[in-house]
């Protein structure tokens, strides 16, 4: 499963002799040279960090784990990430540049260093910075009623986190508070952070072990088998926290009438539905959210990634 699920999402492809004008609408508003609000849309003067690719893996495989670039070089995506513009990134040390179709699970939704999203922060790092967490903000509350405001009315809160772990991790922790229950009830092959509650909500039992995890209030089952769920979900269930479309199961489209289904047995046993929207939400299923698609209301929408714009870590419940 993992992967397949890896060749699935590391789908790059490579651009021969690529030329911005033609291949890249998004880079065409700034050229090399121009500057959006004093902030230049390209970084091809700005050097890698280590003198060859071999020195950055080994730096990395030191510092942080060797695991992953090993797997990265298995698979044939050691790429390390120089230029980078619109849609497509420029290998650092090879040059060759690629279309990059993995959007780091939704991460760069607008494209890398989006030329609009960067004279924004441009502009507001000039006068701004984080603020204090206890004081009103009027920035803060903007951004929540633009949000908002994407659902129609539908939702009417929101809570920033600093994760989309943070974020599932506090949509468990408010069902369990207001039911009163303990019992989770998610899908075969989800994933939805790396905390000791989303861990034990996903799918990796290898984890769950390693980390001795309690997972005897957890329960999982098929995704779009309805009548799994409905088997599933009784009076002590707090919630279920449903991915919208399971990343490492292929992102498969939920089937008609599935959302649907679980929205009306969460209601028939007084449990909260949550639905994880970090890697489909703020446009990644082609509609801003993908439950807008199936015409039914969560409880509690999570999102991440692609909120901060490829550029802020961004993240809400």
């Amino acid at each position: 499963m993992g992967w397949r699920y890896y060749r699935l999402q590391l789908l790059i492809i490579t651009v021969d002799n690529p030329s911005p004008d033609l291949t890249n609408p998004v880079s065409i508003a700034v050229s090399e040279g121009e500057h959006t609000s004093g902030v230049s849309a390209r970084v091809s003067a700005l050097s890698p960090p280590y003198p060859s690719a071999q020195a950055g893996e080994s730096a990395f495989g030191k510092h942080l784990g060797p695991s992953m670039a090993k797997l990265m070089t298995a698979l044939g995506t050691n790429i390390q990430y120089g230029e980078r513009e619109g849609a497509r990134v420029r290998d650092a040390f090879t040059g060759k540049w690629f279309w990059d179709c993995h959007r780091n699970g939704s991460v760069f939704n607008l494209g890398h260093r989006n030329p609009t999203v960067l004279a924004a922060i441009n502009d507001a790092m000039g006068q701004l910075e984080i603020g204090n967490l206890f004081l009103v903000s009027g920035y803060k509350a903007l951004a929540a009623e633009k949000l908002l405001a994407s659902t129609d009315g539908l939702l009417t809160g929101v809570v920033y986190t600093a994760s989309g772990t943070e974020a599932n991790e506090c949509a468990i922790r408010a069902a369990r508070g207001y039911t009163r229950r303990r019992k989770l009830v998610s899908v075969h092959g989800s994933y939805h952070g790396m905390s000791a509650m989303t861990i034990a909500a996903g799918d990796n039992s290898e984890l769950c072990e390693r980390y001795l995890l309690d997972t005897s209030d957890f329960r999982k089952v098929p995704y779009n088998d309805i009548d799994a769920m409905r088997a599933a979900v009784d009076r002590e269930t707090a919630c279920v926290l449903l991915e919208a479309s399971p990343a490492q199961l292929g992102f498969p489209a939920p089937d008609p009438g599935y959302f649907d289904a679980v929205r009306k047995i969460c209601d028939d046993n007084g449990a909260i539905f949550i639905l994880d929207e970090v890697q489909t939400g703020l446009g990644g299923s082609g509609q801003f959210w993908l439950w807008q698609t199936q015409r039914v209301r969560p409880d509690i929408v999570t999102t991440a990634k692609g909120l901060g714009g490829g550029i802020l870590p961004m993240q809400q419940c």
